[in-house]
């Protein structure tokens, strides 16, 4: 499958954070895969994490798997020698439903370190993509991170079980309109992209794989349920 690699590559690019948004069904976990895909083909790249079960059935190889509970501190242990990533080498994280495991109303739950190695991981050769419904719900420091937010849409009504044929994309950064992204999409200045051919991408995950809340969010987002958990 010699057409996936190129076209992921001009999606993910190499810069440090880039980020995919858009309403349900729209194809954000489903370019999370394309792009891990690419990650687990690509011999610079010493490692795929994910959230969620990723497997690449051409080559037997399959994504770490990145832990909710452990996000925080498995995170910052992704990292390389500095003379590997001046090579070009890299280790790639997947956070899908980042607005659960990041969200911007529990800024205070993320431990320093964690944000500290979000800031700094282009120089430890990690790359990091995430997938939320809006930029809004993650936090504000991987939002003001990320180089290049994706806004996620079918361009054709049709798909093979709700899953989309073609996904398309345009880029804009952080901190721009949402709702610009989609009204003015024809005369948007921002980069984009249509990604055709993506079964490989498709049958790499499960599109009804749930994220699990992390531990560390859990007391505050809901109280009611961790008393009654304790009880």
């Amino acid at each position: 499958m010699k057409w996936l690699r190129p076209r992921v590559r001009m999606i993910g690019g190499e810069s440090g954070v880039e980020g995919f948004v858009g309403r349900w069904g729209s194809g954000k976990t489903l370019m999370l895969s394309a792009v891990g895909l690419f990650g687990l083909r690509d011999p610079r790249c010493l490692g795929v994490w994910s959230t969620f079960p990723l497997f690449d059935a051409e080559t037997g190889r399959r994504a770490f798997d990145l832990d909710p509970d452990r996000l925080s501190a498995l995170l910052p242990e992704l990292s390389l020698p500095p003379d590997l990533v001046r090579q070009g080498f890299y280790i790639l994280a997947l956070v899908d439903e980042a607005g659960v495991l990041m969200p911007s109303r529990m800024w205070d739950k993320l431990p320093m370190k964690f944000l500290a190695t979000l800031a700094m991981g282009r120089k430890k050769g990690l790359r990091l993509r995430w997938a939320a419904q809006s930029e809004k719900r993650v936090d504000v420091v991987l939002r003001e991170l990320t180089t290049t937010i994706w806004r996620c849409a079918k361009w054709h009504p049709f798909g093979l079980f709700g899953r989309p044929w073609c996904i398309r994309l345009r880029g804009y950064l952080p901190g721009e309109s949402e709702d610009t992204a989609d009204k003015t999409w024809e005369k948007s200045k921002g980069p984009q992209r249509r990604v055709w051919r993506l079964r490989a991408a498709m049958e790499a995950y499960d599109t009804l794989f749930v994220v699990s809340v992390a531990d560390h969010l859990v007391d505050k987002a809901r109280p009611v349920a961790a008393k009654a958990e304790a009880a």
